[in-house]
């Protein structure tokens, strides 16, 4: 065995000096760059310590290897003498030692980063888990809230059927008077062509295609930039309060400017002179009542655009709704107004 250790000895140390050539090379080309993390030296450190580690193993089955091959050429002869020590010396127990260290610190380095693996696959199956979850509770959601609305609406359909078959003819032709003319008016405001004179549906169809070329355009443009899109949509629905306040202030301006003028015109007509006792009251009202004034600005938009559109914007849940919006008796003076 002593040649063929010899032999093993010697190819091991060469490679161990080619192993350290590689390994001062790198050295000293990071010494002249910079702008190198620790992470990638360790990352070397650990690859170099891997080849290491395999090296080492490969020599020790060669060595094994050559050892079942001298042991199987060899004739035991029994010469009734004492076996000869294996380990004649302590540094070779030591060395044993120190190798068996080796390859228990490179299976424990293993499996740690197996295990580290592990947890990080498991944490993002749990939050993949988690949003998808929450994805297919939302999916739920908005399905049971169109199929809630879809049955508003089928309701809707019917009553509106009924009312229409119970009506007369009379005041059929004035509510498809009305619709046309309300179409018509969305149809301009628009800007749609006019080309060829369309009917009431033609003109229903392409403000109905116009609408869903703009909600998809929305759309992507929403998850492009969608805080974006969420700024523009507060500042144009507070132009829009704005304008429908405006709108409130200027009728009832109006409104005053009417009834000062029919104020002139009482006063310029001739004086009614009253004859006899004049009338007295028993006694002077105890309780006055107070004017609460309420804002209806936004209850008026919505009921609006009901009117117009047959479609409203719920502020509080940010969703369109189609059935007619609660409004009092105030409200629906200042509509008619």
């Amino acid at each position: 065995m002593a040649p063929i250790l010899q032999r093993i000895a010697a190819e091991e140390e060469q490679l161990e000096r080619s192993m350290l050539d590689a390994e001062l090379e790198p050295s000293r080309s990071r010494r002249r760059r910079s702008g190198r993390r620790n992470e990638e030296e360790e990352q070397e450190a650990k690859h170099r310590e891997r080849e290491r580690q395999t090296r080492r193993r490969r020599l020790q089955k060669q060595r094994e290897q050559e050892e079942r091959n001298v042991t199987l050429s060899y004739e035991e002869v029994s010469s009734e003498e004492e076996l000869e020590l294996y380990f004649k010396k302590s540094k070779q127990i030591m060395d044993c030692f120190t190798e068996l260290e080796g390859k228990n610190l490179f299976l424990i380095q293993t499996s740690q980063e197996t295990e580290k693996s592990l947890e990080d696959l498991q944490r993002t199956v749990e939050r993949t888990k988690h949003d998808m979850g929450g994805n297919v509770q939302l999916l739920k959601e908005n399905i049971s809230r169109l199929d809630e609305d879809i049955a508003h609406e089928v309701c809707r359909c019917e009553e509106l059927r009924s009312n229409y078959a119970k009506a007369s003819s009379h005041v059929q032709d004035s509510k498809l008077g009305t619709l046309s003319e309300m179409v018509h008016e969305v149809y301009a405001r628009c800007g749609l062509s006019r080309d060829g004179h369309p009917e009431t549906l033609q003109m229903l169809a392409v403000i109905e295609s116009k609408l869903e070329e703009l909600i998809s355009g929305l759309e992507e443009k929403y998850h492009e930039d969608g805080a974006l899109i969420m700024q523009l949509e507060k500042e144009k629905e507070k132009e829009r309060r704005n304008l429908h306040r405006q709108r409130i202030l200027r009728e009832k301006e109006e409104y005053k400017d009417q009834r000062k003028k029919l104020m002139e015109k009482r006063a310029q007509e001739p004086v009614y002179v009253k004859r006899g006792k004049k009338l007295m009251a028993r006694s002077p009202p105890l309780v006055k009542e107070k004017k609460e004034v309420k804002d209806t600005s936004e209850d008026e938009a919505n009921a609006h655009d009901h009117r117009v559109f047959g479609v409203y914007i719920d502020r509080r849940t940010q969703e369109p709704r189609t059935d007619p919006p609660p409004i009092d008796e105030d409200i629906a003076g200042a509509i008619k107004r």
